[in-house]
């Protein structure tokens, strides 16, 4: 369209656009100046601009000063809550039982929450608790400490004097435990652990962890005021001495529960067998068929055994041998015996087989040979007869002496072959893990030349390491060296396993509470209370006494004192009247001497009519016990013929023999 046909409106339209615009913004403005204040501020629900503000102000702070100048009320200031104090105390609380964890942060401020961890429901893993110990043999003795040559030994000895008491020499009454710890029990209280196979530990995981931790005794005395058994305790292992009984938690890095379970590993064989204290009167030996104490029940079923056996074997060699002598020369002396015969110390019967006078076999024993018939190829005569009658006789003997005399080998405890194998190292012979070692061990299990205990400064190998497969039993010892002389006590002998939930992550909360730093795990408190006892022991006391002769007339008697001195039975003569105390200081070649007060005292002198000897005269010594308030009387002749005098006699003679090292031909009775 041409611009000259344009209306005026359609040439203005922008122009007249912006003058509208503009009068609506004029419009606005004024009527902000004119109806109200441009920049007021709400005060107290009231309108005030800036003129007013600071006018406002001073009227608020008097109406402040005038309400506290005014008010009886103390000012109160604000305190903020205790959040440091708060969640201090959350790093003390336990893990719930139920999973949940108190998570409140404070007293006042924020509201109380719990927080709630989830975590994997992991199933819960039954471990089975080791059996106790059985077939018990116990010995007691006398030991003396060997002087120390380096300070390593100093140290070691240290320790043990608060044990044994500081005095010099070092003797010390001792008691050992030997006992037979079965692993194949074990292993079936694994397999068979829970109701399901989620319940049960991976067998990967308890069979590498199939090791001893700990071996220890319980122990109870017999009080003879009350008739009753008291102090029960549990023996630990001697100060040094590598052993973890299960309350011992350790708290260990990493690092170092690896290194713990390492050495634990590496050195079963003086953990199963704790090594005995290097002595200076002789090498220690462990339990044994020799040294062993039995019940009055084992001493009665032992010497029935042994008559049995006596009988059956005369028996034997009657039917084996009825020419006697004549028979054995027309056989050219050849009496054979089986392996475990007469002369065998383990075994049975002598070998009854024997043959004919020509040395022919006559039973079919498996040997390869051929029972002989009659020469004449047709039926047996009667002497054939009555010669096989005879032979079945012999067999019959055989077997009865073979169970008589594993009955009693049983009964005493004698051992296998391996017997030796394993005797430990010398006590005390350098650190081992932490505040657990205190030895070192160089011997294999296997190998049958140990010295038992008595070797110092042995650097330790591998050992014996995982109880192998088959293994089904462990023969395992530990000692007391607490016991009292003159005391009686009786033991039990316990072994703590290595817990094989040691350090595993993979439990309930609950579960890894228990277990994450318990190393080792013992038998169940009610199976430790319902195992016998060993037999009880009773040590020799302080002193022996005797009265070896007297006059009633002056009213004297002289009397035999010993006790054990630097490991040997020291005796010494004491001439007493009424009112003296029996011995005192022995002067012997011991320096300063040695004392032999046994704490009783010669009360009179006298005598009596004894009816065993036919009526006769004895001298008789009445003696007070001081500690007992007890009055004995002693006759001189009984006390001179007393076995137990006879038995110390003939202990010195061999105490001093193996002092000097003299060992002889009974040497080493169980290094078989």
């Amino acid at each position: 369209m041409p611009a000259n046909e344009l209306g005026f409106f359609q040439k203005h339209t922008e122009k007249i656009a912006l003058g509208l615009g503009i009068a609506v913004l004029a419009a606005a403005g004024a009527t902000q100046f004119l109806l109200g204040e441009p920049n007021a501020v709400t005060i107290n629900g009231k309108q005030v601009g800036p003129g007013e503000i600071s006018d406002e102000v001073r009227k608020q702070v008097a109406t402040l000063q005038n309400k506290l100048s005014s008010s009886d009320k103390p000012f109160e200031a604000f305190v903020p809550p205790a959040y440091t104090e708060g969640f201090a105390k959350l790093y003390d609380l336990p893990v719930a039982a139920d999973g949940l964890l108190p998570g409140v942060i404070g007293p006042g401020g924020l509201e109380g929450k719990l927080a709630v961890v989830d975590s994997p429901d992991y199933p819960v893993k039954v471990v089975p608790s080791p059996p106790i110990a059985t077939d018990l043999i116990v010995k007691t003795g006398n030991g003396v400490l060997a002087e120390a040559t380096n300070a390593a030994e100093r140290q070691q000895i240290d320790a043990l004097r608060p044990v044994i008491g500081d005095h010099r020499p070092a003797d010390f009454p001792y008691v050992s435990v030997r006992g037979t710890f079965s692993t194949a029990d074990y292993r079936e209280r694994y397999e068979a652990a829970g109701s399901n196979e989620a319940d049960r530990i991976d067998p990967s995981l308890w069979n590498r962890r199939m090791v001893v931790a700990g071996v220890y005794l319980g122990r109870e005395r017999w009080d003879p005021s009350t008739g009753k058994w008291v102090e029960a305790r549990f023996i630990r292992p001697l100060p040094g001495q590598f052993g973890i009984l299960p309350e011992d938690r350790p708290q260990l890095a990493a690092e170092e529960a690896d290194g713990l379970e390492q050495e634990i590993q590496a050195r079963q064989a003086e953990i199963r067998r704790l090594p005995f204290p290097r002595l200076a009167n002789g090498d220690w030996t462990p339990p044994s068929a020799e040294n062993r104490i039995y019940t009055a029940e084992e001493k009665e079923q032992k010497e029935d055994l042994e008559r049995d056996l006596v009988n059956l074997r005369r028996r034997l060699d009657r039917l084996a041998n009825p020419g006697g002598e004549r028979g054995a020369r027309r056989t050219g002396g050849r009496t054979r015996q089986t392996r475990g015969g007469a002369s065998d110390a383990r075994g049975g019967a002598g070998d009854a087989r024997g043959g004919d006078q020509y040395g022919n076999d006559d039973l079919d024993d498996g040997d390869g040979a051929a029972p002989v018939r009659s020469r004449r190829g047709g039926s047996t005569s009667r002497a054939e007869r009555e010669r096989e009658q005879n032979l079945r006789r012999i067999e019959t003997l055989q077997a009865q002496i073979q169970e008589k005399q594993t009955e009693l080998n049983n009964l005493k405890g004698v051992d296998d072959a391996d017997l030796g194998a394993g005797g430990g190292a010398g006590y005390g012979a350098g650190a081992g893990y932490g505040s657990y070692g205190g030895f070192q061990d160089d011997f294999d299990e296997d190998d049958e030349d140990d010295t038992y205990g008595n070797s110092y400064g042995r650097r330790a190998t591998a050992g014996a390491g995982r109880i192998d497969d088959s293994q089904d039993e462990l023969r395992v010892w530990a000692h007391d060296l607490t016991c009292k002389a003159g005391e009686t006590y009786r033991y039990k002998l316990v072994v703590s396993m290595f817990n094989p939930l040691y350090r595993q992550n993979r439990l309930t909360r609950k579960q890894l509470k228990e277990n994450y730093d318990r190393v080792a795990i013992g038998p169940d408190e009610a199976e430790l209370i319902q195992a016998p006892w060993s037999p009880a022991v009773t040590l020799a006391p302080k002193f022996f006494y005797f009265a070896t002769s007297g006059n009633k007339d002056e009213k004297r008697a002289e009397f035999e004192v010993w006790t054990i001195h630097n490991g040997v039975w020291e005796m010494s003569a004491f001439p007493e009247v009424p009112g003296n105390e029996i011995g005192g200081l022995a002067p012997t070649a011991a320096p300063g001497g040695v004392q032999m007060a046994v704490g009783k005292i010669l009360l009179d002198v006298d005598a009596v009519s004894n009816s065993v000897v036919g009526g006769s005269t004895q001298i008789r010594t009445l003696v007070l016990d001081q500690a007992s308030g007890q009055i004995e009387g002693r006759l001189v002749s009984e006390d001179r013929r007393s076995d137990q005098r006879e038995k110390l006699l003939a202990a010195r003679e061999e105490q001093i023999r193996l002092r000097d090292g003299d060992r002889g031909p009974t040497a080493r009775l169980d290094d078989r």
